[in-house]
């Protein structure tokens, strides 16, 4: 790497491919890399997860007995260090945001020392105080006031439907917005928002760019606040819908809003109440679907009758239809062999259409895990 250029080793291998802690590892090889790591030019990404900065258990193996709160005093010497004043994508996924009171300090410290952000992950961050903070000291409000630039968002946002409004109205060039329900310190939910009241923010406000949205545990949203989304006025861009254990999305409610789907390519019910035959009619109404990820707590295959249905459908579709739609998951849980259901299994002829069709149009597994949902989400952010 000595005989490299400082535009090589920066540009072509440092920047594009080493994570943080890479970064970190090959400052302590010599002179040369502690100099050019020490530059803001190297850095463009930084990890500031929780189990990545600092971890809770002692060099014994016990539990410590300190809290999450120092992390907070070490994420924001990390984020004020000059060579880090360049950022455009962070990512800071279960820390303290706030040690003092209910002010989030450690993103006020972030957007004064960097001003570049588009790519911010908050999922499971958390304030010290678990009571409501002031609107104006809520973690939206600083988003809003501090960072109108950022494209990619993820968040749990509060119990008050004044949150995502605040939001939208501050952050006006949103691409992707990932949302869930605010945690404590003990990962309980303390919220049930956003709700379909809050939901009417994308017909007040707008969302212009907006082409990418996530929903995430224990929303509770149904048909009223599907349509304010997904109204072409209020998010003409968006593209990409993701509904992650949002109950109140069942059957009735999905075949209510499948004319207002018309215009997604990607949709993703991972653990909402549906049934083969729903995802059948929105195939049929959503002609432009180019990917369908579908997974149900008790497996969307596991009855034999509606299973089968749903798959001669799909078989039936013929490749041209085929060629767009990729039905990436369907959760097969309960009394299987293997990943397969029981009655798939003693249909050989049927078996072995599904199982020789071209990957990745079907693939019968489990559920991606909270971690994996939200790593496509961050490595999509702008270069």
């Amino acid at each position: 790497m000595a005989e490299l250029s400082t535009e090589v080793v920066l540009h072509g291998i440092i920047r594009p491919y080493l994570c943080s802690t890479s970064k970190c590892a090959l400052q302590r090889t010599c002179n040369q890399m502690h100099r050019l790591l020490d530059t803001p030019d190297a850095w463009e990404t930084l990890d500031l997860r929780a189990h990545v900065i600092g971890r809770r258990t002692m060099k014994s193996g016990r539990q410590s007995i300190l809290s999450r709160q120092p992390l907070f005093f070490l994420a924001r010497s990390v984020v004020q260090q000059p060579r880090f004043s360049l950022l455009k994508t962070v990512d800071m996924q279960g820390l303290n945001l706030g040690a003092m009171g209910s002010t989030p300090d450690l993103l006020v410290t972030l957007f004064e020392s960097c001003r570049h952000i588009t790519t911010l992950n908050l999922w499971k961050t958390y304030v010290e105080d678990e009571r409501l903070p002031q609107p104006q000291f809520s973690v939206e409000t600083v988003i809003a006031q501090h960072l109108p630039g950022v494209h990619h968002l993820a968040l749990e946002v509060d119990a008050s439907n004044r949150g995502l409004r605040v939001l939208l109205e501050g952050c006006t060039r949103l691409k992707s917005l990932h949302i869930g329900s605010r945690s404590n310190q003990a990962g309980d939910s303390i919220s049930m928002y956003p709700n379909d009241l809050g939901m009417k923010a994308f017909t007040a406000v707008g969302a212009p760019y907006l082409e990418t949205l996530t929903l995430v545990d224990k929303v509770n949203i149904g048909a009223a606040g599907l349509r304010c989304l997904l109204n072409p006025s209020a998010c003409p861009r968006l593209r990409t819908l993701t509904l992650v254990r949002t109950g109140r999305v069942n059957d009735h409610c999905l075949k209510a809003i499948a004319p207002a789907m018309g215009r997604l390519t990607s949709l993703t019910l991972d653990q909402c109440p549906v049934k083969p035959s729903t995802v059948q009619f929105i195939l049929d109404k959503c002609p432009e679907l180019t990917s369908m990820v579908v997974s149900t707590q008790h497996g969307l295959l596991q009855q034999p009758q509606d299973g089968r249905a749903l798959l001669e459908y799909l078989l039936a579709q013929g490749p041209s239809r085929l060629s767009k739609i990729e039905v990436q998951r369907l959760s097969a849980r309960g009394s299987v062999l293997g990943n397969v259901p029981y009655w798939l299994v003693q249909d050989p002829g049927l078996c072995a259409t599904v199982l020789e069709w071209i990957s990745p149009r079907i693939v019968i597994g489990p559920a991606e895990t909270a971690d994996e949902r939200i790593a496509p989400f961050m490595a999509g952010r702008d270069p």
